[in-house]
């Protein structure tokens, strides 16, 4: 139930957490290069698809904030782009989040418009979604994950 609460928050904050751009608890991830290294780590247990890069309105970075109306705080959150065909996208995903060692909750194939990856490890929980940008056909890949409040 949990979790279902969280998806639900996922979509009410995704405005709200590109506007904590300026939070100071906030460490930003400088931008990947093209083979998808980047300079500061984040988790190694959070899958990174190979060749996206941050999407400067909303990066990739990591975060120790609550997450507003739960019980639930912010730890990695923002979104890659790619070009990649996003049903690849969607089965790399699938596979990766298992190989970090994630529980898969709920899984949403893509259907030409989204697709989604929900997973629990521990405390934590990731929702993935993975959609396209029909003006710039860039596949957008968008990150929540979260840990309940201590």
């Amino acid at each position: 139930m949990r979790f279902f609460i969280a998806t639900i928050a996922v979509i009410a904050v995704l405005g709200f957490v590109s506007c904590h751009a300026s939070a100071p608890s906030m460490i930003t991830l400088d931008d990947m290069d093209v083979s998808g290294n980047h300079t500061i780590d984040i988790p190694n247990y959070i899958p990174i698809y190979h060749n996206a890069r941050n999407y400067q309105p909303d990066p990739l970075r990591i975060l120790d904030e609550p997450l507003s109306g739960t019980n639930l705080r912010e730890v990695v959150v923002g979104t890659l782009i790619t070009k990649a065909n996003p049903a690849d996208v969607y089965e790399w995903y699938v596979e990766a989040v298992t190989d970090k060692g994630w529980a898969l909750i709920d899984l949403l194939g893509y259907d030409g418009q989204i697709a989604r990856v929900q997973a629990k490890r521990g405390e934590e929980f990731l929702d993935l979604s993975i959609m396209p940008d029909l003006v710039t056909q860039d596949i957008h890949i968008t990150y929540l994950v979260t840990r309940e409040s201590r």
